[in-house]
């Protein structure tokens, strides 16, 4: 039998699968850092541990030290995988909590869907320059 909530973890794992594939992700540039997602339910606690070096992406379940930490419920989290809501909404709402290095979390959040119905994702601001 499926559970409601499986369908919505798929979500989650499909997205880190997403970015861990991908190869270099050009919006993050030269970006390099490590960022880890403490995603808590009322019964447990996952980390997704992301590594970004120069805009490759590796992703594990490590709970160790990183730059930037970010604290969350795991249904705004799947909201947020699903592009039903905004990371940085969040963060302003207090709904996610975020420690370190914010550079790196406004950086990484352009990894995420943008909202259901949108045309699709901004340009980054370098490939825009270059157009002109």
């Amino acid at each position: 039998m499926i559970t409601r909530s499986e369908p919505r973890q798929k979500a989650v794992d499909a997205f880190f699968a997403d970015i861990a594939t991908r190869g270099k992700i050009a919006v993050l540039g030269t970006t390099s850092g490590t960022i880890r997602f403490d995603i808590s339910n009322a019964d447990s606690l996952e980390h997704w541990y992301v590594t970004v070096r120069k805009g490759e992406v590796a992703v594990s379940h490590k709970n160790t030290r990183a730059d930037t930490v970010c604290e969350l419920d795991k249904g705004l989290f799947e909201d947020i995988a699903e592009g039903r809501r905004q990371a940085m909404s969040a963060l302003l709402r207090g709904a996610l909590v975020a420690q370190g290095d914010m550079s790196l979390l406004m950086s990484f959040q352009r990894l995420f869907p943008g909202r259901i119905g949108s045309k699709g994702r901004v340009a980054p601001i370098s490939e825009v320059a270059q157009d002109r």
